[in-house]
């Protein structure tokens, strides 16, 4: 269990359990930025999307820089209305998963200890095996609970 390894945590908040790493510092997870205003409408795609756009330019910013994003969506998938005011990123992403049908998020921190230029600690996609650069940081993974590649196990399962 998660609990049991060191440097790690299991928290249950507003109904989403958190296994979190305490060796990041704070100051250097963009997972604690408190976002003063943020709304956004659609599917959890297009929200991942656009939040990802204002953590972007505060990660790693350039006021010239545009984006264009292509996002998925099936007309089966949720639609999303949510409005946060001084809410962190992680509790954004919780209202997510909560709210729609991608019920597993993911940040994985790389193990690269120099942080971007703007002080936060590099992360990357489970989905790719090069390191993203930091115009492209953060990064984070949405899954589904259907394509979700892993089962849980019960603690009766693992007491043998």
């Amino acid at each position: 269990m998660a609990s049991s390894e060191p440097n790690y945590e299991v928290i249950v908040d507003n109904g989403v359990v958190h296994v979190a790493t305490r060796e990041i510092p704070v100051g250097q997870n963009f997972l604690f930025v408190k976002i003063p205003e943020f709304s956004a409408k659609g599917n959890a795609n297009g929200v991942k999307f656009a939040l990802w756009m204002r953590l972007n330019q505060l990660i790693s910013p350039n006021p010239l820089r545009g984006y264009g994003p292509s996002i998925f969506s099936s007309t089966s998938e949720a639609r999303l209305d949510l409005t946060f005011t001084n809410a962190t990123v992680g509790k954004i992403l919780d209202s997510v998963v909560v709210a729609s049908d991608y019920k597993v998020w993911f940040v994985t921190f790389e193990d690269n200890l120099n942080p971007t230029p703007s002080g936060f600690r590099r992360s990357e996609s489970l989905m790719s095996t090069t390191p993203t650069p930091d115009e492209g940081q953060p990064v984070w993974d949405m899954f589904q609970w259907t394509r979700w590649r892993l089962a849980p196990i019960s603690p009766a399962a693992n007491s043998n």
